[in-house]
Order: structure tokens, then sequence, then C-alpha cells
């Protein structure tokens, strides 16, 4: 059985810097909740009004002191705060605009002192200076202990008060009764030490590599040892901080996000300081009526050795930036606003990360999940001193998880093991107590709680108070709880193993598991209480991954295959507590698929009954297993032979014949053979050869020998130089020896024992050297290879030649050397058609009339085969010579033979010769550039020649020169005829039409002022020419940004003024046209490095737009400057100052040439480096 643990984390109470200090927020437009419930109770009388910015701070117990949004200072009842003089406490140099606008700290060893820093967010306006970081002091016991302000503003930003960032975080320093509180500016972290002397406004300054920008939170981890920095205009970064002397580690810098992942706002860690999370904003969205913007929220894993690498996307909506807080019951609130500064937008909820301290698959974060009563959330949470939210840690033992919180699932029989962790001091003091609902009882005083066999009694809530005396002196009480619900355990009956015959041969087959397996895992389990899931991965089975389970009825994937099954059972009541696995293996055994057997056959033998009773008497059939099973495994099937149909199909051992002993059959002539391939794993899963199926019985055949006509067989040869030795053509014997000799293959031997052993066989019988009266002995062979021998005597004579030297001429053909129309065609070859059919006729007349009826006039392309009488041309009216080159002559060579006896009559020759074709080049294909026209030409000719042109197939002569003017494209062809030979050769010129491209801007589609500036041409018809062209960009100083590509598209192109190239690739031209890209841009940097110096629209002139009005103003609404729009752009200087770095608004309306007017406002920053 097995059980699952869920991540929890322990709530704390002390009585001195206790978790209650952060447990009252106010923030947003008049929202708040209170931590000293759980849920928390949502606060609906709270004055603060704050975009972004805010601070709040309780006692010990968790009742409120005060709150500020950096400029006013509430007290406890909701009032503003006073300062000593009686003033109300509204004019604080932070700024509810700031993204971390105060920061409030007790001071140590002080029960009525608090330190408020305060942050505003820049210069207000041109000219005016900003406030940077302040500090305050607060006497909580003053009026009535409502509180006043009784010391401050104390600047600590010194002469950097213009530039300095709104972050501000804090965190108890390793010293006793010391925190550390950072801020940052340019490329310097501020750190100011607090200790029971008060703040000590030297800072410690630590010097890193990347500058902080204005907006974007800054974070400490709860244990003090990193910090973390959002930079809403760059990057999210991560350092090491040391507690103990302020530092910032440079060398530690990690840079967590890229500019496509967004600008960077909200940072927050989890309460165990080993995971950190990130919200970025796609882009900045004044109201709602600006386009909306993208929210993201990034978990990094802080113990992975690549921590940019562990970032992973947990939530995604449309949004605006917001804050993220660590809360006091270790969750993390979100808050997600639609615009900066629109109620319509502002989050009537507050979001929540419920498991921050877990890896970032198994987080849940929870839209909406704490109503805040008509209230709204805006982009900040208040921040608290981060180590106030550290927590004692309750560890599970049997999973070495720290728990809280929950409801902890067991099952009856579980024993439990919990551990307090480390906890230091003196005088620790351990109280174990366990409430069951009506009573609450101390069970413990160990710091480890073992619960052994645990059953229903069980439930309920188990309390940890631990009392000590911390390494400072104070008294502290530590808190953690958590419950437990105990259920039936689950377990898994064994499935016996699954192996199915498939008998349709498609390696598939459909199961039902719930049907036929699910009662037996269950055995005595009820289905009512207990529910079963079926994988293929024990992991997916271990961890209930509900989404690859396998659905039933399931019908396997692959074909054949063999899988295992794993089988989960568990507690519907507590699923991931109370389940057992078990499994089973699922197996589809393939129908066996055999190779059809030809029949076996031998020739008839001699024993019992001589070579013709139709019987042979060694037939071995285990011979035929190979070619039965084929591909299949004579491992895994068996092959057995019946005689009889029944006998296969029942594995009937009477009719099975021992394949591997010599077998007679026992029909004359022919017997049918039965076969059965069988499984060897599943003798159920078997294959018989039977009629009408693939799967045929075969037949035991018994071949005749040959019949021969003659054994004795006379050949007689024609030579003609008179010494009676020739070279004999063996096998015009054939016909003589056998009446089927055309079914029949024949073997020579020079003697009767060779030929009987088949040994020293003669290899080219038909060119046998022999002498008058040799004897060479024949094998006849039937098509089923059975044989009987014979003899041949040879007889040679002489002959005389005949006269006739005849030359026959033809031009050469467009075919291949078989005379076929494929793919070898060649003119060129020398090859072609001769018609030798007169050559007969008049040969034979050189003959007495008396014989010429008598006489076979053969043609021979060599004197070998001549002699021989083999290779002979059948078909003299279609005769092709073999390859020679044209204008060549070639012999053929004549024989004259007497069909009486084969006697010898004469030999004789004649010639041919090809004619070659007319030779000439083309080129093809040509393009035809309708904007430019041009010929075409026969080139190259070998000699003169007459000409025809004609087109598309059309047989009327448009042509009849060396060279055809073209006004269109099209299929040319052009023939060249010898004046002499009259033999013609036509070739083909296929011109194809182009032309350059015709554009202008209603072909053109620009994407501007967004992402991924874009142009695209239409060329998705023929609106731009009939041509195939490619697409450069050239900007407006002729150079080449995008060079020539197929894709009519550009994309992420910055604005400015471009050219569009389109080129055929016909080479027909190059068509131009300008366009326009709008571009406004985020920022600039005056700073004079020529990069980004000046603020302009990009892409604009007057030509494009002839009227145009561009205004630059400060966040005030004060008009700064307005632009021309050829000019350069603004400096960033008002009346010959410089400005500050900053937001900036515009407000822009081109009218285009066609009156078209496009307005567009917006802002950008100003940045000094």
């Amino acid at each position: 059985m097995k059980k699952a643990l869920l991540l929890l984390v322990v709530i704390i109470s002390t009585n001195i810097y206790a978790q209650k200090e952060a447990n009252i927020w106010y923030f947003g437009r008049n929202a708040g909740i209170d931590f000293n419930t759980s849920p928390p109770t949502v606060l609906t009388d709270g004055q603060i009004n704050t975009l972004e910015g805010c601070s709040t701070f309780s006692d010990e117990n968790g009742n409120l002191l005060f709150y500020s949004d950096g400029i006013t200072v509430w007290d406890k009842n909701h009032d503003v705060m006073k300062y000593s003089d009686g003033r109300p406490a509204i004019d604080l140099l932070g700024n509810p605009s700031s993204s971390q606008s105060g920061m409030i700290i007790p001071k140590p060893k002080s029960t009525s002192i608090y330190y408020l820093f305060t942050v505003d967010d820049g210069p207000s306006g041109p000219g005016q200076p900003g406030r940077g970081l302040n500090l305050y002091t607060i006497d909580i016991s003053k009026n009535g202990g409502v509180g006043e302000v009784v010391d401050g503003p104390i600047p600590l930003s010194g002469s950097l008060a213009d530039i300095w960032s709104e972050k501000v975080a804090a965190v108890r320093g390793t010293e006793c009764d010391t925190f550390w509180v950072v801020s940052a500016v340019n490329n310097t972290f501020h750190a100011f030490k607090v200790d029971d002397t008060g703040v000590n406004t030297t800072p410690v300054i630590s010097t890193v590599t990347t500058t902080t920008t204005a907006r974007g939170y800054l974070k400490l981890s709860p244990d003090g040892t990193k910090l973390a920095v959002a930079n809403q205009l760059g990057t999210a970064n991560l350092y090491n901080f040391n507690a103990t002397n302020g530092t910032v580690d440079p060398s530690s810098e990690i840079i967590l996000t890229r500019v496509s992942d967004g600008g960077p706002y909200g940072v927050e860690f989890s309460v165990d300081s080993r995971k950190l999370y990130i919200s970025t904003v796609s882009s900045f969205r004044f109201d709602l009526n600006d386009p909306p913007t993208t929210y993201s929220l990034f978990h990094f894993d802080l113990n992975e050795t690549d921590i940019p690498g562990s970032k992973s996307l947990i939530h995604q909506e449309t949004g605006f930036r917001g804050g993220l807080q660590l809360g006091p019951d270790s969750k993390i609130y979100v808050t997600i606003p639609l615009a900066f500064d629109d109620p319509r937008g502002d989050d009537p909820n507050l979001d929540v990360i419920e498991n921050p301290t877990a890896k970032a698959r198994d987080i849940i974060f929870t839209k909406d999940a704490i109503d805040l009563g008509g209230k709204l959330s805006t982009q900040g949470l208040p921040p608290f001193i981060s180590s106030l939210l550290l927590p004692i840690e309750i560890i599970d033992l049997t999973s070495g998880e720290i728990i809280n919180n929950q409801d902890r699932k067991y099952c009856i029989g579980d024993t439990i093991e919990i551990d307090s962790g480390s906890v230091t001091g003196s005088g620790i003091t351990y109280e174990w107590t366990f409430n069951n609902g009506t009573t609450t009882t101390t069970i413990s005083n160990q710091p480890k709680l073992t619960l052994n066999n645990i059953d229903p009694s069980n439930n309920g809530t188990y309390t940890l108070t631990v009392n000590l005396t911390n390494n400072c002196g104070e008294i502290t009480k530590l808190e953690g709880t958590f419950t437990i619900e105990v259920f039936a355990p689950a377990t898994a009956s064994s499935v016996p193993d699954i192996n199915f015959c498939d008998v349709d041969g498609d390696g598939f087959n459909s199961f039902d598991f719930d049907t036929d397996v699910t009662p037996t895992v269950l055995g005595a389990l009820s289905s009512s209480q207990f529910e079963v899931f079926y994988y293929f991965d024990r992991a997916d089975a271990e961890n209930n991954n509900t989404t690859n389970a396998i659905t039933s009825p399931y019908t396997n994937t692959t074909a054949f295959i063999s899988e295992d099954i794993f089988v989960r059972v568990h507690n519907k009541d507590a699923v991931n507590a109370c389940f057992d696995i078990t499994q089973f293996k699922l197996s589809i055994t393939a129908l066996p698929a055999p190779t059809q057997p030809v029949d076996y056959e031998a020739c008839d033998d001699t024993t019992n009954g001589g070579d013709t009773d139709g019987f042979f008497n060694n037939f071995i059939l285990s011979s035929k297993d190979n070619e039965i099973l084929g591909s299949l495994s004579a491992a895994q099937y068996n092959v057995t032979y019946h005689i009889s149909l029944s006998g296969a199909q029942t594995d009937n051992t009477t009719d099975r014949i021992d394949k591997n002993a010599a077998y007679r059959n026992t029909t004359t002539n022919e017997q049918t053979i039965y076969v059965r391939v069988e499984n060897r794993a599943n003798t159920d899963c078997f294959t018989v050869s039977e009629p009408g199926t693939s799967f045929l019985p075969f037949k035991l055949v018994v071949n005749p020998l040959p019949v021969l006509t003659n054994p004795n067989v006379l050949i007689e040869q024609c030579e003609n130089d008179g010494d009676l030795a020739a070279t004999i053509n063996l096998t015009q014997a054939q016909i003589n020896i056998s009446n089927n000799h055309t079914n029949e293959t024949f073997k020579y031997y020079p003697t009767q024992p060779d030929a009987i052993a088949d040994s020293a066989e003669i290899t080219d019988p038909v060119n046998y050297s022999a002498n008058n009266n040799d004897t060479v002995w024949v094998r006849t062979i039937s098509d089923k290879g059975c044989f009987r021998i014979s003899q041949l005597d040879i007889t040679i004579n002489f002959a005389a030649d005949i006269v006739y030297d005849k030359e026959f001429t033809a031009c050469d053909d467009f075919l291949d050397a078989d005379g076929n129309d494929t793919s070898n065609n060649d003119d060129t070859d020398g090859i072609t058609v001769f018609d030798l059919s007169n050559a007969e006729i008049e040969i034979k007349d050189l003959f007495a009339p008396a014989i010429r009826n008598d006489l076979n006039i053969l043609f021979f392309e060599n004197e070998t085969d001549r002699d021989i009488v083999t290779n002979q041309i059948t078909d003299i009216r279609n005769y092709r010579n073999t390859n020679i080159p044209a204008n060549t002559q070639q012999t053929v060579f004549v024989k004259i033979i007497n069909r009486n006896n084969n006697n010898c009559t004469g030999l004789s020759k004649l010639f041919i010769r090809t004619l070659p074709l007319p030779n000439f080049d083309v080129t093809s294909p040509q393009i035809l550039c309708l904007n430019n026209l041009s010929s075409i030409e026969a080139e190259n000719p070998d000699g003169n020649y007459n000409y025809e042109w004609t087109r598309n197939g059309d047989p009327t002569v448009i042509g009849s020169n060396q060279t055809l003017d073209l006004t269109r494209g099209g299929s040319y062809q052009v023939t060249a005829i010898n004046t002499i030979t009259l033999c013609r050769r036509s070739k083909t010129i296929i011109v194809n039409e182009s032309i350059i491209a015709s554009v202008n801007q209603n072909d053109v589609t620009i994407v501007d002022d967004s992402q991924n500036n874009s142009i695209t041409i239409d060329n998705s018809s023929t609106n731009l020419g009939i041509g195939d062209y490619e697409f450069a960009l050239q900007d407006e100083t002729n150079q080449i940004v995008v060079d020539f590509q197929d894709s009519p598209k550009f994309e992420n192109l910055q604005g400015g003024i471009y050219t569009i190239l389109i080129r055929d690739k016909n080479n027909c031209g190059v068509a131009q046209l300008d366009v326009s890209v709008l571009e406004f841009p985020d920022f600039f940097t005056p700073n004079n490095d020529g990069v980004n110096d000046l603020w302009n629209v990009r892409g604009t002139n007057s030509f494009f737009y002839p009227k145009s009005n561009i205004s630059i103003f400060d966040r005030f609404g004060k008009l700064i400057t307005s632009l021309q729009i050829d000019g350069e752009g603004w400096n960033g200087l008002y009346n010959g100052k410089n400005l500050p770095s900053n937001d900036y608004w515009f407000n822009i309306e081109l009218t285009d040439r066609n009156g078209n007017t496009l307005i567009r406002r917006g802002h950008f920053s100003l940045l000094r480096k």
C-alpha cells in the first residue's frame, strides 16, 4: 500500500516580532484583509487610495498600529496621524504611485518607536527636484496611544534623489536586535542598518553591473540570503545578500528574465526562500482605452544549478502589472489590474498562489481567491520585513516535507512520525495537543510525535507549542497546527496475465477492463468506496495521473503488442493517501500467417517398380519447415504434416507424418499433404492449410522422366576450307532428340560416364570445336529437372561461296538501340532499321529455279554466328544494325542452306550504311520578356540545310529561315533537312513568357506601431505580373536591410521609410515602391553617444504625411515641445535644460496624401545613464 503526502506550511505565533505584525493589510482603493482569521477576513474600513505603493504594521498580537501610502499616515482608528506640532501627516515625501512607497521597521528593544522609510516616484515635473528615500520616526505611545510623527523627513538619497528608484525592502540581520533596510539607485544598492540605537544613515553601498530602473519591486528572502530586483524597463536580477554586513555580492548576479518575457514588476520569495516568483507585463496601458496588455507570472527554483533555466510560466492572462506579497499563512497574494489608472480595470479580488514552496508543475494558482467586499486592488500590496514571515519547521519524517494548515489524509494501520525540526535557544519546552472536535488533550512533551497503527479515532487537529528564550534573550512562543483524517486502506488483488489469440489477423482487439478485470482487482473491496484506473506507466499510476489513464474499453495501438498494464485502486475519499498498485501483462498473440509452400516434387526412381511407376521413396517433409514458416520464428511456431484435413485441424497424431523420416507417397504420381502451424505458447492459436483459403495444402509430386524419340542423333555441318574441322552448334540436334524439346533443357558431355555423373559438361555447346565423325553425349532434362541420356554423332562437309556484295542505306532514327521509344532514344548512334527482304529474293535468283524453294537464306551479324548458325537475323524487313558510327559500312553475313538433310549450299555477304541526320544545336527553355521581345535560332549547323518552323504541334510552317522572331511564348519545333540525303532532324525549343513586375500601394499591406512591424506584398495571384518574382527591402540610406528572398513578407522591422525591390528571376527587370513603416519608440537616452539620442516618430516625412502635429507633454500634461515631421526630433531639453529620467507623453496626428488621419497618444521613457 502506498501513501502520498501533501506539502504544507506551518502557522507560527510568538510574542516577540511575531508573524502577527504582518496580519493587517491596507492597499489599493480602500481595500484590506485581516490574517488574524483563517481564511483571512475582508476589511472595508481602510482610508488608503493608492495606485501602487503602501505599507502597514501591527503589534505582536495582530492589532493594527498604522498604515501609509507614502504621503499620508493613518492611525489604528483610520484617522490621519499628526506631527508633534499638531499638523496632519499628509505631506510625507513618498508617493502612492511609487512601486514600494513605504517600509515600516520597529526599533529594536523599544515598545513604541517605529521607523517609516518612504520612496517617491521621481521629479514631479520639469525643474522640480526628486525626493528619493526619506526616513520618519513614529512614536506609537503619543497622542493617547494612536501615535505621532515625531521626526523627519531625514533624506537618505544624498545627491541622487532625482534618479532614486521606487524600491525598498527589509530583513532581520544576523546580529541580535538588527534589521537591514535596502533600496537601490543606478547600479548600486544602499543598505541601512537599524538597531537599538536607531537608524545608521550612512549606508553600506554595493556596486553591481546592472543598472536599476525606477519601477518594479525589490525583495529580500525570508532567510536573508537572497535579494531579487525587478526593473520594468530591463531585466529581473538575483543576487546573494549578506545579512551580517548588509552587502550585495556583485559576482553572484543572475539575470532571470528576457525582453521577450515582458517588463518585470512584482517579486516575491516563498516562505522557505527556495522558490522565487516574478510577474511581468507586455507593455504599458494607461487606461482601458489603450490596447490590452498581457500579464505573466513566472516560477524559479533557487535549488537548481541553472536557475534561469528553471523558469516556468505558471499563469498568464490579459492584465497590467501587479505586486506579489507573501502572507502570514505562507501563501503568496497576487493583484492583477487591467490598466495603470482606470477604476474600471481595477480588480475586486485578490488571486493566490496556494503552495508557493512546491515545484512548478504542482503549483495551485487560485483566481479570485479573496473577494474584497466591493473594494479594489490596484498595482501594489504592502511589503513587510521578510523575516517576519519565516516559520518554524514541522517535518513529516516519512517524506521530509514541511507540513501545516491542511488536512493530512492517511490510511488505517499507518504509522506517522512528525518532528519539530531544528529549534535554537534555551529553556525549550514542547507540547503536542490533540483536539478531536470535542476535547483538547495533551499527548506528548517531546519534539517528535509518533502515532502508531492509526484508525479513525485519530481524526482531529494536532498543535505543537514550543516555548523558548532565543539567542537574543527574547521570550518566544512558536505554534504549528495540522489535521488528520484516517480512511480505509486499498489493496489491489493480483490479476492473471491476458494472452489473446488474434483470429482476424490485424493484431488489434478491444478489451473491457472495467467489466473483465476491475472485479478481480477489487476483490472484497466495495466499488462504491474504491475505484480502479489503468495505466501504461507505473509513475502515472503512482501519481494518479488520470490524464494518461487508459480508457476502457481499450484497443491496443500497436499490432501484436505485449505490454505491461499497471492497475491503481484507491479510496475515493483519500485518493492520494490510500492506494495500491498491481500489474499484469497484456499480450496479443498473432494467429500464424505461414507462407504458402510450393509442391514437393521429385523424379520417378527405379526403386520398387521402375522409373515409370509414379512413386518416390525419399520425401523428407521437415525440409519444407523453413519455407512454410517464412518470417515466423521456429522457436515460437511448430509445423506438423498430416494426410487428412481433419487430422490437421485436430492435431490427430494417428495421421501425422513423421517429418524427419523418409516418406513414400501413397497414391500414384501425387498426394495431398495438410499442414498445421501452431503457436508454441498458445496451441489454441493455429493455422491449417485448407482448400478455399489463402493457405492451401501442398502436393507430393512424382514427375516422369523425358521421353526420347531418337537415342542416337546425327548432326551435319558445312565448312569452306576443306580440313573437315569446324565450330559446331550442338543445340541444332535438339529437335531430333525429343519431340518436346522446346519445353526441355539439354546438357552436353564428351563421354557417356561424364553425362551419367553430370561432370565435365561442355560449357559452350553453341561454339563446340569438332572434327568429322566425333561423338558427344546429351542429357535431356524436363521442366521438372528429370533427365535421360542420348548419343550425338557429328559429320562435317565442304561448301562453296556466292558473291552478292550489295549496299543498303537508311537515315538514322530517334529510337533506342532496341528500336523502342524510351528515355535512351538517340538519333546519332548510327543504329536504324533496314529492309533486307530484296536481298533474300536476289540471292535465291542466283540459283537454279528447281532448288530455289528448298533454300533457306539466313542473315548474321558476324562470320562466327553464321558458321554455327546462331543469333540469326530473323526479321529481315525490320533489321536494326548494331552500334556502329553513322556513315560507316557494316557487313551482313549470309548462309544459304538446303532444307533437305542440312546439306551445304553456300556462303555470301552484303553491306549496310546508316546515314547521319542534320546536326545543329538549340537552347531550351528560353525566356521571352514581353517588355523586350527577342528571337530564337537553330545554332551551329554542320551543313547547308533547309528549315521548317512550327508552334504548339500545329503543322503549319511559320518560318523557313535559321532564325525566328518571337511575339509570344510556346513550344517551337525546328526541322533541318539535308539537301542531299533528305534526312531530317527536329528539335524543340520551349519559350516561356515573363515580364517586369507592376506594383502599387494597393498591393502592399503594412503592419506598424506593433510588437512585430511587417511589410507584406500581395503575390497570391498575377496582380504583380506573370513573372517569377523575388523580393528585397532597402532603407532610406539605400542600404539593403533584407536581401532578395522568395517570401513577399518582411518582419521585425524598425520604423522607417523603405523601398520595396521586386526582381523578376528571369531577368526581365526590377520594380520599386517606397513605403512608410511607423514606430513610436518606447524610450531614448540623450547622452550624446550617438545611439537613441533623439526621440521622434520613425517612418514619417512630409511626402507620406503632408500634414502633421507632433506634441510631447510631461506626466502632468504640460507641453514640453512640438516636433516638425522632417526634423531631427526631441533631444530631452526644456528651455535649454536637461529634463530628468521619467515617462513623457505624446499626442500625434498624421494626415496622409489621401486625406486619411492617424491619431496616436502614448508615453515613452527618457533614460539618463
